[in-house]
């Protein structure tokens, strides 16, 4: 339930609200004093500013390069709204066809088969 944390274990889990479908969540997760935050399919929410606050890692979901959708995140909003965001790293992923048309307008790393990073190796 969103505004809640939950300890499983070793690991913390906080889930916050996102804007997909009535239920659709989006988790900050830390363990062994490292924290990852996951959006899943969302459009923009201020939720996203809480959820990244600090964290290790941040895989942010962006679905369109520009194209603005009800439930989807668009590169466009993301780095608009990207001052207001403060993970030590911003990964993309689920990225859609017109996101993938213009990845070479893409300043951040996106997720891809093989992409490996190292926690806390100072990249």
């Amino acid at each position: 339930m969103p505004g809640t944390t939950v300890d499983v274990g070793a690991m913390t889990v906080q889930p916050f609200a996102v804007v997909h479908t009535p239920e659709a969540l989006g988790f900050r997760l830390s363990f062994g004093g490292r924290t990852i935050a996951y959006t899943g399919d969302t459009a923009w929410t201020d939720a996203l500013v809480e959820m990244s606050a600090n964290v290790d890692l941040f895989i942010c979901q962006v679905y369109t390069y520009a194209i603005e959708l009800p439930t989807m995140l668009s590169y466009r909003r993301l780095s608009a709204e990207r001052s207001r965001l403060t993970p030590r790293r911003l990964i993309l992923t689920h990225l859609g066809a017109e996101m993938v048309s213009r990845r070479a307008d893409v300043a951040d790393v996106v997720a891809e088969d093989g992409l490996t990073w190292v926690l806390g190796d100072g990249s």
